[in-house]
């Protein structure tokens, strides 16, 4: 059975908490995306300007300039999920689809701001086959939903869509003739395909800042080329996303975050090394587990955010958090161990703040064996009377 004070420790609790203010100012400086509801005003790659920086890679610059006009041409297409393009450079030919690569997968995790953004770090997993190499050249875009018609019926939604939809593509399209386009999000970077062992897949990360809303999120890359005048072959991902609201009153979470290590850093991470591991929260640099997995020589690191709590006159919290661990034995599960609650309250969090922190940490060793697990969160606030409870599903597989 688990040792439990060794189970249930807190980590950085206080640094975490006060990471976020940081993290957005750095984040809104390398995408500088709009609060509002309006999107912003953005360029193509070859006119931003990447962050500590007087004028743009041109060597990045050429690497993702046909990228830019090939997510332009993939939202002509209503079909989510991965796309495959031969793409020439000059522009003489249109990009042309080919053979997909097979089960792409992009996974999103949701952190609201204090200034109404969310923060949205994604893990991109694909066959490692699908690339040449693992030195790629990405470019991100977020684009708004058409809004659906309130209270008409299926049909007449569909229509409305349809018709907001060709009419942004129509303003997008003249935007890029004129050198300006307008969406939520844009960002590009160079980045490593990192593959997660022999015969395994290749994952990419990257990430997007946005507020609360409905979008297409599009992430494109290629293989950095010596030579980018020379024809390529790029992926485009397209995925749903539906941005949570942090700031809508009831008790609410961020994503569960599940981190094989979580260390402190030294210093700030520069914008290259954000898109390397967008799971960086101000200094605590989160190596986020790919698919839920652990070996016996991990350590499980689970982070989370408790926003709208209420608080004393002092302004201080007063939330419980509870976590049961449970076993999968075939179709059904068993309880496999109940952990002691932490408690967030005036005598264990020194600063007034409109967030909380959670963590809770411990060796995958202490298990004692292989197999599926699933630790439920559960919050309560104890001063308002609300409750939530989050699921954070995990596998332990042999070294």
């Amino acid at each position: 059975m688990l040792s439990l004070a060794r189970l249930v420790r807190t980590l950085w609790v206080s640094s975490l908490m006060w990471a976020m203010v940081a993290l957005s100012a750095a984040a809104q400086n390398t995408a500088q995306p709009q609060t509002g509801a309006q999107p912003a005003q953005e360029k193509p790659p070859e006119q931003q300007q990447p962050p500590e920086a007087a004028e743009p890679d041109k060597a990045v610059v050429e690497q993702v300039k046909p990228l830019y006009a090939l997510v332009s041409e993939a939202m002509k297409s209503e079909t989510a999920g991965a796309s495959a393009w031969n793409v020439d450079p000059s522009g003489k030919q249109p990009p042309s689809a080919t053979t997909a690569p097979s089960d792409p997968t992009l996974t999103t995790d949701f952190v609201g701001f204090p200034d109404n953004q969310v923060y949205v770090p994604f893990q991109l997993t694909l066959d490692s086959q699908a690339i040449p190499s693992p030195a790629v050249a990405v470019y991100v875009r977020a684009v708004a939903k058409a809004r659906q018609a309130p209270g008409g019926s299926e049909a007449s939604a569909a229509g409305q869509q349809a018709t907001e939809q060709k009419q942004e593509r129509s303003e997008d399209q003249a935007g890029e003739d004129a050198g300006e386009t307008k969406f939520p999000f844009e960002d590009y970077y160079v980045a490593t395909a990192k593959q997660l062992g022999p015969n395994e897949p290749s994952v990419l990360s990257g990430y997007a800042l946005l507020p609360t809303g409905s979008y297409d999120l599009y992430v494109a890359l290629r293989e950095r080329a010596g030579d980018a005048s020379k024809p390529f072959q790029a992926i485009v991902v397209k995925q749903a996303l539906d941005v949570p609201d942090f700031l809508g009153g009831d008790l609410t979470t961020s994503s569960v975050l599940l981190a094989k290590n979580m260390e402190e850093l030294p210093n700030e991470p520069t914008p290259q090394e954000r898109h390397e591991n967008p799971y960086t929260l101000g200094r605590a640099r989160l190596s986020i587990a790919a698919d839920g997995l652990f070996t016996q020589g991990d350590e499980v690191n689970l982070v989370l955010f408790v926003y709208n709590f209420g608080t004393d006159p002092n302004q201080k919290p007063d939330v419980t958090v509870e976590y049961q661990l449970f076993e999968k034995q075939g179709e059904a599960e068993k309880e496999f161990v109940k952990l002691e609650p932490q408690t967030y309250d005036a005598s264990t969090v020194d600063q007034s703040a409109d967030r909380l922190a959670v963590s809770l940490s411990f060796a995958v060793s202490d298990l004692k064996k292989d197999g599926d697990f699933r630790l439920v969160i559960k919050v309560t606030d104890n001063i308002s009377g609300k409750s939530l409870t989050r699921d954070a599903p995990f596998k332990v597989a042999a070294s």
